[in-house]
């Protein structure tokens, strides 16, 4: 059977448009985000914390050699752990961003109002989708996609980069309590039937952050479980909130024998805190995110043990009655801010997409296993492993929020060393102080941070 001419000039055709399509698509599932492949980087700088370096290099080869057209583009990442504090991180940063200098992208700190975040350069549709988030992430990012209806340029970008989260969780004591509860009101049950001795306490949550690590987190999870999620939901839950967390301190206050105080002095004479207690197995019950196992390693290996002799598992933070199907808690995260300053903005882009990839979000998730993956397909997978081999009786399911992050809340307390100071001298110095007057501080503070974030005048004398 012989075709005519016009016949086979149409299957060629047709063959040629079915290869670009096929082409096409396989380019769309190979890469989600587009950039410029000529003029290909030599160098690529991103400035992070406290982490450790190793995981991001070995992703930054994997990309290589995906990516092979950056195989002689140098990506940096640079440690900054060596300021004290995230604000003289952030300070320093700033004033880099103001000269026009600075990293193609940095580490940020998800705490309501960094000055950080209005100098991070929204990322549009076409270089990320922000659709990986939506779909694939842990519903507390949502926040990070944005609608933008500015008549120049409209549409929907993505704000930030985030690869984990950790919400607050309970390290248990299992040989003080047997059974882990749901709620507040089951946990005081189980705290009254604790014998308390200077050899035995039944809960780490007293004193100020000298004994107890980051005990202001602590006090902010009770805020958020009250309700409290901005300065506008100030009011009597304030109250209701500190006086829950005070009641725990007052079982100290109530003991006749000063137990309490004991071990506080003990502490400072031994140069240790409520962890190394813990693992001595002299506490039943601290409060915390799964990133403290790296505290309570440390704190093994100066006992000089492997593994704690008793059993210690986890489980997640309790709930008020009422409220405990919601399951309310705070959660911290860092996310990776595309700054404005670089001049290499589409293939930081593009980099910092495949850190959205579950490739590396599985070298990132084996390096660091106390972080709670955001991606969904990981978290699934992990739920039910270790948040660390020396610790195999905890479990990742104990931090991650049963309502997939919903009800989580990024709550960042003012100042955190002036809250640290007015806990310190009410709640340490002077037990007789109640709650009242904490309250009235730390509004004062809370207040002062509100009017400096919002660029009102402050009268520092009214401020603590």
């Amino acid at each position: 059977m012989e075709y005519s001419q016009n016949k086979v000039i149409f299957f060629i055709i047709m063959g040629i448009l079915w290869i670009g399509v096929l082409y096409g698509a396989w380019k769309l599932s190979d890469s989600r985000t587009t950039a410029n492949t000529t003029n290909i980087p030599k160098e690529m700088t991103i400035w992070i914390l406290w982490d450790d370096t190793n995981w991001y290099n070995l992703i930054s080869e994997k990309y290589k050699k995906k990516y092979t057209e950056y195989k002689n583009t140098k990506i940096t990442f640079i440690k900054q752990g060596s300021y004290q504090s995230y604000d003289e991180y952030e300070k320093m940063l700033l004033n880099m961003l103001a000269d026009g200098n600075g990293p193609d992208a940095y580490a940020i700190y998800a705490n309501g109002w960094s000055f950080l975040e209005s100098k991070a350069r929204a990322i549009p549709s076409e270089w990320i989708n922000p659709e990986i988030i939506q779909n694939e992430y842990d519903h507390l990012f949502d926040e990070l996609i944005i609608q933008d209806t500015d008549k120049n340029n409209p549409g929907i970008f993505l704000k930030w980069i985030p690869l984990w989260y950790e919400s607050m969780g309970v390290f248990y004591n299992r040989d003080i309590i047997e059974k882990i509860p749901d709620t507040w009101d089951e946990l005081d049950s189980a705290l009254g039937n604790i014998e308390q001795n200077n050899e035995q306490v039944a809960i780490g949550l007293w004193l100020s952050s000298q004994y107890i690590p980051n005990n202001n987190d602590i006090i902010s999870l009770f805020l958020v479980q009250e309700g409290i999620k901005s300065y506008q939901d100030f009011g009597n839950n304030w109250a209701k909130a500190l006086d829950k967390y005070l009641a725990y301190w007052k079982i100290f206050e109530a003991d006749e024998n000063g137990n309490g105080w004991r071990l506080s002095i003990e502490m400072d004479e031994k140069n240790r805190n409520i962890v190394d207690l813990f693992v001595a197995g002299r506490v039943g019950v601290i409060f915390w995110f799964p990133s403290l196992s790296k505290d309570l390693e440390d704190s093994l290996k100066r006992e000089g043990k492997d593994v704690p002799d008793f059993i210690l598992t986890s489980g997640n933070i309790p709930q008020f009655e009422s409220e405990k199907k919601k399951q309310k808690n705070i959660a911290r995260y860092w996310y990776f801010g595309l700054s404005k300053n670089s001049k290499i903005p589409d293939h930081t882009a593009k980099f910092l997409w495949y850190l959205t990839t579950k490739e590396a979000g599985d070298i990132f998730s084996k390096s660091l296993p106390y972080y709670i993956p955001a991606r969904l397909d990981i978290q699934e997978e992990r739920k039910m492993e270790p948040i660390s081999e020396k610790l195999p009786k905890t479990k990742i399911s104990s931090f991650i929020n049963k309502e997939k992050g919903v009800n989580a809340s990024i709550l960042y307390i003012g100042n955190i060393a002036k809250y640290e100071n007015t806990l310190h001298k009410y709640v340490s110095e002077d037990p007789i102080k109640g709650s009242d007057e904490i309250i009235e501080n730390l509004q004062k503070i809370l207040m002062c941070e509100e009017k400096k974030v919002n660029w009102v005048n402050v009268d520092t004398n009214e401020c603590p």
